[in-house]
């Protein structure tokens, strides 16, 4: 009975990474660029696509045994992940994005329960990471914040 629910599971991510592919391939790339916008929904369909042909052919993944209950540590990192997105949404234009990346990659890091000495250099080298990556290579802006933080 699990094995049918996980088929039927997979030949609808098979279906909506399909979707995903095939309305990526209808945006129009800008004029003098190598890759459109349509570059990572692309990506993200077509794993979407293997995932589920895999899930619908195997029908396999029961293997995690279920826990009743809900934990403390599982509610406080969905509390962190919602309120991650409401610092990016209302904090990133004060705060800019190197800031609020390294807040929210740091928060998410100690909830996980990695040591503040490793952590918050991670979050800090993740921050620089991401805003070079994001300006730099695929020339997104982001916000600079009140501090005028561009690296």
């Amino acid at each position: 009975m699990a094995t049918l629910s996980k088929r039927w599971l997979g030949l609808a991510a098979t279906l909506l990474g399909a979707w995903f592919f095939w309305s990526a391939q209808q945006l129009q790339p800008l004029p003098g660029e190598r890759f459109g916008p349509g570059l990572f929904p692309s990506i993200i369909g077509s794993a979407m696509v293997f995932c589920g042909l895999l899930l619908t052919v195997t029908g396999t993944g029961d293997t995690v045994k279920r826990r009743h209950g809900i934990r403390a540590a599982s509610c406080l990192r969905l509390v962190i992940m919602f309120a991650a997105i409401a610092l990016y949404v209302y904090g990133a234009p004060i705060l800019g994005f190197p800031l609020t990346a390294f807040l929210i990659v740091g928060a998410f890091s100690l909830s996980l329960g990695v040591r503040w000495s490793l952590g918050l250099p991670f979050a800090a080298a993740a921050a620089v990471v991401f805003s070079l990556v994001f300006e730099t290579l695929l020339r997104v802006p982001l916000p600079p914040g009140v501090l005028g933080l561009h690296l």
